[in-house]
């Protein structure tokens, strides 16, 4: 929780998500079947016996699942995509009862998937620029998600399930801009011995207003009619944060 309104940045959350899916990339991986007994790809003099040589067909799908990226570059992009959008999608091709010759990664976005009365009856599939949708079986589809408490059939990102978390630091990341861009002064107070006629009112709050309106005219002179007095509520950015520890404690 520290990285949502606390000490860290929310651009912390996507450096972590590229270590993972770094990490991820890089790692071997290893085939086996139903009963657990090891493939590898072709056996040395130091294979253990008990090893088979797994099928070439998929180890070719492996090291280059299409023609335009690589086992990595497939596998780093299936973690970001669930990390983030908690969902990860790869469609088998071609879309036929045999074994695939391809696998490709769908843009979660692009993809909605199709309830039926006992689980999900398909996938759509409509990328930007695409007039018509595919729409794939579920047997044709790979569908990698997250736990998700609220929903069946779509996995929860790590952002979708902290956007509370993040707005509440983006609310502190602009407040604190917003602070040092008036000089560190979070509040006045304009006093007057007497009553302030409705025009001189309007004025000053015009000026006040015209001083708290952005960078560009942060902390600029403030002009008072005889008889008002300006008071800031805490001289200080370090006293300002002292009254507000007290008030919070």
């Amino acid at each position: 929780m520290t990285a949502y309104g606390g000490e860290q940045a929310i651009d912390w959350v996507y450096d972590c998500i590229n270590l993972f899916a770094d990490a991820a990339a890089a790692a071997e991986y290893r085939l086996e079947d139903k009963k657990g007994t090891r493939f590898v790809r072709y056996k040395t003099d130091g294979t253990p016996p008990e090893y088979k040589v797994g099928p070439k067909a998929l180890y070719d799908l492996l090291d280059k699942p299409n023609p335009y990226m690589l086992y990595d570059e497939l596998l780093s992009l299936l973690v970001i995509d669930l990390l983030l959008v908690g969902n990860g999608y790869w469609l088998k091709w071609p879309p036929t009862d045999g074994k695939p010759l391809a696998l490709y990664r769908l843009s979660p976005k692009d993809v909605k998937v199709v309830p039926g009365p006992y689980g999900v009856e398909a996938y759509e599939y409509q990328p930007e620029g695409a007039r018509d949708k595919m729409v794939i079986r579920p047997d044709q589809i790979i569908h990698f998600r997250r736990p998700n408490p609220n929903s069946a059939h779509y996995g929860l990102g790590i952002i979708q399930g902290s956007g509370r978390s993040m707005d509440l630091e983006i609310a502190i990341t602009d407040t604190q801009a917003s602070y040092f861009e008036n000089r560190a002064d979070p509040s006045i107070i304009i006093q007057s011995e007497r009553r302030v006629p409705p025009d001189i009112f309007n004025k000053l709050r015009a000026n006040l207003r015209a001083r708290s309106s952005g960078p560009a005219r942060a902390g600029e002179i403030l002009l008072l009619q005889a008889g008002l007095k300006a008071e800031t509520l805490s001289p200080n950015a370090q006293q300002a944060i002292d009254r507000k520890s007290t008030r919070l404690n």
